[in-house]
């Protein structure tokens, strides 16, 4: 490091990466209209006056660095997610389930991630949908921007406005009787850039085979940057089509129609009173057409709904963030342009206050920063061998699940901290839980491949956790090891790839929590492996391999345990070949996770338990069983 300075940090900590300076970037949203007409379009639309806003959701109280969103933020953020449209509200993480997709929320904005080669639902992004007060005319509004370099392929959905008194529309169901009670006009991404309504409407207004949606374009954008979108809608006269679409991207009117058939004869019933949140790539999962090769990141912020009106008044002054001192966001590189030029990307919430040359490792670099580079400075850089080691505890930034350092050692804020009983180090971060996070800025001098190290501890297995760099993932759901004790630390090891040289930063998002936490440790993968220690106590359970089927016997144990944790695994049940006097009929369930499986026929399988390690509860006195875990 420059210079090292713990206990200076003890009164200034904080958990919540608060920007010194922030405005919402590019003030360019997304808008989906559906109220009435945008202005001056149609004189039977209704004025601002009469607008109704029944949504305004947005995320400034994520002001931290990303972090996971979970299904119960997101319910605390929109309020019921209801599933009328995709069956399940999917990746958003929940108790005993946890999804591919790692979705995540901070500096203000939601990011929805899309993993490299795959598509579909379940895979990427978020679908979930919201009731609100029907009405014949609504607007939907957003901001968006797609990731840098993002790889369009062959497309994705995106939020949009729809309506029905039951299960709505989507999922190539023209033929089904589904679409002749509701629409739904979500958009979607296309190839090159281009944005359309993806419609599904009773009667079609071009022919197509197949009962998929048909792509109305409105726009062509690009990658990085921001966007606001107006998508207008007003209900046609049942079974006339004279309903009005019509699409505005930053205020440029780029579809209007006015001969749409939202409902057929005789259903008036049929109004405008759900938002489907779905954005996902694809199609379906292993459609490589829309697979991108690498992991890819959407943007998003600021939805609301208006209803009963056409062109709400949406004008509002962009208010910066009060000052914080606590906490800073620095970069450095070998020229001081380049220095700069990271700063504005990399720092963007904050105000550069001060460059200046410093040595490190007998290397010199230039380092900006939101804070006075003096004696005092501090910042994490790697040795000449570009090893780089980390205390838990001097995290840069956090987002902790309780108030209050339960440890009380160190530093203040909400961060467990305690004195460690590890052979090295000071201090570790405890008492773990669901949902919380921890970034460190680090400097490193060479481009290569690096390994990561965490120094942990815990008595179970429930540790699960993922590893983000400069908000990118680059491991996902990675089990935590159980040592036997949280007092009895191993080093485990992990490939991140290659990092350039220069400033990162280096979050761990927790899924599933108990364990300690003692160090970090970056070191080039060409460097020999650190001894792995200590070996955890053998167990009497069944050990399970995952090679196929496998025939257990109960009498000698109940218990199963897993070499990989089950979540996003598959668990199947089946009565015994082996031993057919009786049928096993009970429940299964995680000793270390959540979830559980009731095996109530000859065969049982569950994707929704989580764990290392699962029990059989019979409820017949049978002893034996078949399974095979995927």
């Amino acid at each position: 490091m420059f210079n090292s300075r713990k206990n200076q940090m003890a009164s200034n900590a904080v958990q919540f990466r608060v920007p010194t300076r922030l405005y919402k970037p590019g003030y360019q949203a997304l808008v989906l209209a559906s109220c009435a007409m945008l202005a001056g379009v149609s004189s039977q639309a209704n004025s601002a006056n009469s607008c109704q806003l029944v949504k305004d959701i947005n995320f400034n109280k994520h002001s931290g660095a990303f972090s996971s969103y979970t299904q119960a933020m997101a319910t605390t953020d929109f309020g019921v997610l209801e599933k009328n449209a995709a069956g399940d509200v999917r990746g958003l993480d929940r108790a005993g389930t946890t999804w591919r997709a790692r979705n995540a929320v901070g500096n203000g904005v939601l990011r929805t991630h899309y993993p490299a080669n795959i598509a579909g639902g379940t895979n990427s992004g978020i679908l979930f949908d919201q009731k609100f007060t029907e009405s014949d005319e609504a607007v939907m509004q957003y901001r968006i921007k797609f990731g840098k370099d993002f790889v369009w392929a062959s497309g994705g959905k995106l939020p949009g406005l729809a309506g029905g008194p039951g299960r709505i529309p989507v999922g190539c169901t023209q033929n089904l009787d589904t679409i002749k009670n509701g629409f739904s006009a979500r958009l979607m991404w296309r190839k090159n850039g281009n944005l359309v309504v993806y419609s599904y409407f009773p009667n079609r207004l071009e022919p197509r085979q197949g009962n998929c949606g048909i792509d109305y374009k409105f726009a062509q954008v690009e990658a990085d940057r921001w966007y606001t979108i107006r998508q207008y809608i007003k209900l046609n006269t049942p079974g006339q089509k004279d309903g009005l679409l019509r699409m505005e991207i930053d205020g440029e009117v780029g579809l209007d129609m006015d001969d749409v058939e939202y409902r057929g004869a005789g259903k008036s019933n049929v109004k405008i009173n759900d938002l489907i949140f779905h954005t996902y790539r694809g199609g379906g999962a292993t459609d490589e057409r829309f697979h991108s090769p690498k992991n890819e990141y959407i943007y998003m912020d600021d939805f609301k709904v208006w209803t009963d009106c056409s062109n709400p008044d949406d004008s509002q002054p962009i208010t910066p963030v009060d000052t914080k001192n606590d906490l800073s966001c620095t970069t450095a590189a070998k020229l001081l342009g380049t220095a700069k030029d990271n700063f504005a990307e990399q720092c963007a919430d904050y105000l550069r206050k001060d460059c200046d040359q410093r040595d490190a490792n007998g290397q010199p670099w230039w380092v900006c920063s939101s804070e006075n580079i003096d004696d005092d400075f501090t910042f994490p850089i790697a040795k000449s061998s570009g090893e780089l080691t980390i205390q838990a505890e001097d995290y840069a930034r956090a987002v902790d699940s309780a108030a209050g350092n339960k440890g009380g050692a160190y530093r203040s804020g909400d961060v467990d901290i305690q004195a460690t009983q590890d052979s090295s180090g000071s201090y570790n971060i405890g008492w773990i839980s669901n949902g919380e996070s921890l970034s460190y800025d680090l400097l490193l001098n060479q481009t290569k491949d690096y390994d990561l190290e965490l120094r942990t501890g815990a008595n179970r297995d429930t540790g699960l956790i993922s590893i983000l760099l400069d908000g990118e993932v680059r491991l996902s759901n990675e089990l935590v090891d159980n040592t036997g004790d949280y007092h009895v630390y191993k080093t485990q090891r992990f490939s991140l790839g290659e990092l350039s040289a220069g400033s990162h930063d280096l979050s761990i998002e927790v899924h599933s929590g108990q364990f300690n936490f003692n160090w970090l440790r970056l070191i080039p993968s060409s460097e020999e492996k650190l001894p792995d220690q200590p070996v955890p106590p053998s167990s009497s359970c069944h050990q399970y391999s995952g090679n196929g089927r496998v025939e257990l016997d109960l009498r000698t144990s109940s218990c199963v345990d897993l070499t990989k944790n089950l979540v996003n695994r598959t668990l199947q049940v089946w009565d015994s070949d082996s031993n057919k006097q009786c049928d096993f009929r009970g429940v299964v369930e995680s000793l270390n996770g959540a979830g559980q499986l009731n095996v109530d026929s000859n065969y049982r399988s569950s994707n929704q338990i989580s764990g290392t390690s699962i029990n059989f509860y019979a409820s017949n006195a049978c002893d034996f069983v078949k399974i095979r875990i995927f």
